[in-house]
């Protein structure tokens, strides 16, 4: 879980399965859920610098590349 101090939101990761393709992201503000999305498999939510959040870096070694995802809520 991540708690984002500066927007009172809180991201919680959570896998959906060996057989699934996505990740499921849940997003709670102010103690509600206001948001269960899809997402790429193994995203965490890291940090907010404004006016995005960030996730974690996820390497993808067979094609030597690094991805971070940026999205606005």
């Amino acid at each position: 879980m991540e708690w984002v101090d500066e927007t009172g939101v809180l991201f919680r990761s959570y896998q959906k399965g060996d057989g699934a393709d996505l990740d499921g992201l849940q997003i709670y503000r102010n103690g509600v859920l206001v948001g269960d999305v899809d997402v790429p498999k193994g995203l965490r939510v890291a940090g907010y610098v404004a006016p995005y959040y960030y996730s974690y870096v996820m390497p993808d070694e067979e094609r030597e590349v690094l991805y971070v995802y940026r999205f606005k809520f």
